[in-house]
């Protein structure tokens, strides 16, 4: 009867290969595997496949959580691929002693299947293609470059350090924007505190007074009752129906709605065009420095782009390359590419060294995008406090308006 055999070979150019076969012996296996012209080093039955009953209860759980990897939890996986293929370990051993170092329960379940396949002899490349939500295009591109060229440990490395700058171009937007975004609620918190607790146990003191109140003090009392009957409520569900719906759009869908938003800002609008096109610089320097011809780089990256229309440019700048056009005046033509990126692509294709350029490029707009992220912070820190300040100004003063009245009727 026909088993399983689980087996590590050599083949005629001395790589390791791992997979399985099926035969009744191991000598059988093992003959098998000679007469495919492979080396066999290890024979070995097949383990079953765990059973329900045997799956934990983080297994159970993984199923719930979140399909979306961190660009740092994707850097570190990448950067222990890169040094354990270097010590020489075979792919499914390296996917083995990945798995026990990552944290991500998403990233540790697609692993467990991406070694099966692995494991089966599917490429590497081909299954990891098998989770979009996990590994963008770029890594599978990159990949199947270096299972071409041998130089997978080169890839992963470069694909360690491009997640790494992703990851801490997140963080800058991300701390740029936390104090801001704190001063914001903080005032939202605190006017809602007072127009739905202590403004409330001061009417039944207004309405006991025969002198009509003044204009400010109706309005902020009208404000006042609604929240307490019933608005608050509605504004908090919405307030949070708002946050989940945002989460659950698309990258595309977000940026096209802060487009249409900023556009009377020319400020807000760079911002958001360098938020796209420094991952994008960087993107296609990773591609090409892995080995990824210069057309299908060029449909990667338009992956890694969420401005819908530097999406379009960017496919007709892939149409006029592939008719003939050089890359640099393909980009001019389509005007989306800053001046001074326009230049470095023309001296990295005269150069042969497109790849540096495009890391250039990224470099030099990422500090740019440091220094309007700068300028927002500091901008929008005084805004947000006059704001707060001015609505706790009118909410005194409209407290104080009916005192200052009454003292003024009674001299």
């Amino acid at each position: 009867m026909a088993q399983l055999f689980r087996f590590q070979a050599k083949n005629s150019q001395g790589e390791i290969v791992e997979g399985t076969l099926q035969a009744e012996t191991e000598s059988q296996a093992y003959q098998q595997l000679t007469e495919q012209n492979y080396f066999p080093m290890l024979i070995e039955p097949a383990k079953p496949e765990p059973g329900p009953k045997g799956d934990s209860l983080l297994k159970k759980l993984r199923f719930f959580s979140s399909h979306k990897v961190s660009s740092r939890e994707l850097a570190r996986a990448f950067d222990h691929f890169s040094v354990l293929i270097r010590s020489g370990f075979p792919i499914l051993k390296c996917i083995e002693l990945i798995q026990k170092q990552i944290q991500s329960p998403v990233l540790i379940n697609s692993f467990e299947q991406i070694a099966k396949d692995v494991e089966g002899g599917t490429k590497l490349s081909d299954s990891i293609s098998n989770f979009p939500t996990v590994f963008p295009a770029t890594v599978v591109g990159a990949i199947q470059a270096g299972e071409a060229s041998g130089k997978l440990d080169y890839v992963f490395s470069e694909l360690s350090r491009s997640f790494e700058s992703e990851a801490d171009l997140r963080a800058k937007i991300g701390a740029a924007l936390v104090y801001p975004v704190f001063v914001m609620l903080f005032g939202i918190f605190t006017v809602f505190f007072v127009l739905t607790f202590i403004v409330p146990k001061l009417i039944v003191f207004f309405e006991t007074w025969d002198h009509p109140l003044p204009l400010p003090t109706r309005i902020l009392l009208g404000i006042s009752s609604l929240l307490t009957h019933g608005l608050g409520v509605v504004l908090i569900v919405f307030f949070v129906a708002l946050v989940l719906f945002w989460r659950r759009l698309s990258r595309e869908k977000k940026m096209s709605i802060l487009t249409s938003t900023t556009k009377v800002v020319p400020f807000f609008q760079s911002v958001l065009f360098l938020v796209d096109f420094v991952p994008l610089a960087r993107t296609w320097s990773l591609l090409l420095r892995s080995g990824v011809p210069i057309l299908e780089s060029m449909r990667i990256v338009e992956s890694v782009v969420s401005n819908l229309h530097l999406r379009k440019s960017l496919k007709q700048v892939s149409e006029r390359v592939m008719q003939g056009s050089r890359l640099s005046e393909s980009l001019y033509e389509a005007k989306v590419f800053p001046d001074l990126a326009l230049s470095f692509v023309s001296v990295g294709e005269e150069s042969g060294g497109l790849d540096v350029s495009f890391e250039r490029i990224a470099q030099f707009y990422e500090r740019e995008l440091d220094q309007k992220l700068k300028v927002i912070t500091t901008l929008l820190e005084p805004i947000l406090i006059l704001f707060v300040g001015l609505g706790i100004c009118f909410i005194v003063l409209s407290l104080l308006l009916p005192i200052f009245e009454i003292n003024m009727l009674a001299q």
